[in-house]
């Protein structure tokens, strides 16, 4: 393709060798919630910006909501492709300044998004309009969201000649839609602390993907239910059945 990587400091020179330290290291990006490392990937003589790769510690959805800002929060799965602040980002220009419930919150993730020439005006606040309850604002929609709401602007891919993903294992069904599906948050908005986005990640050595749930009753629910299935599978593995050779 003709990249060629671009290391950081404290990064080895070889993206494989870099990629890997971070993935053996317990140690996660200081700025970026969930995130192992940051890897960029830049064209010679192109005049184009680089590409970031970001690695995930558990949940991509997790370094999407965990971004600086919401125009960056779009997500392209194998078979859609999601804006989750269409209005905003496409037709505004604008982007909100987020935190999250947890992690270093806006003031770590500012310095990154300076540096980021995304062409969208960044605003930290939103006008009275935009926060009353009577006329709640569209283009930065409070309250729980998820995946493909009403506030979402989704495309279907092109399909033709791409094969589904094959079934996890031999007793499974094959999926009919992309984990990211699962992914709800909810955003609250508060004068002094800003915009606030709310989300738990769900993961287990039960199930083959981690994601991210908006509701902590529900991902604490969830949480019970997955421990106690990999408890029940982690005993019929190690169990030994008891045989009476008399």
């Amino acid at each position: 393709m003709g990249y060629s990587f671009l290391p950081r400091r404290g990064q080895d020179s070889v993206f494989t060798v870099a990629a890997s330290e971070a993935m053996l290291s317990s140690t996660l990006h200081r700025a970026m919630p969930g995130v192992y490392g940051v890897y960029t990937f830049s064209r010679e003589l192109s005049g184009r910006p680089g590409v970031h790769v970001i690695a995930a510690r558990c949940a991509p959805m997790e370094v999407i909501l965990a971004a600086h800002s919401t125009c960056v929060m779009n997500v392209i799965s194998y078979n859609k492709a999601y804006c989750l602040f269409p209005r905003a980002t496409l037709e505004e220009r604008r982007s909100l300044m987020t935190s999250v419930a947890v992690g270093p919150g806006r003031l770590g993730t500012a310095g990154f998004f300076k540096n980021s020439d995304t062409g969208h005006r960044l605003i930290t606040t939103l006008p009275p309009e935009e926060t009353s309850m009577d006329r709640p604002s569209r283009s930065f929609p409070c309250g729980p969201r998820w995946i493909g709401d009403r506030d979402t602007w989704l495309i279907q891919l092109n399909m033709r000649d791409v094969l589904p993903p094959p079934p996890p294992n031999a007793v499974s069904s094959p999926r009919r839609h992309d984990p990211v599906v699962m992914t709800s948050f909810s955003m609250r908005y508060d004068d002094d602390e800003g915009a606030t986005l709310h989300f738990y990640v769900v993961d287990s050595p039960a199930i083959r993907y981690a994601f991210v749930c908006g509701d902590e009753d529900t991902a604490e629910y969830l949480a019970h239910v997955l421990l106690a299935k990999t408890d029940e599978e982690e005993y019929r593995i190690t169990s030994t059945p008891w045989v009476d050779w008399t």
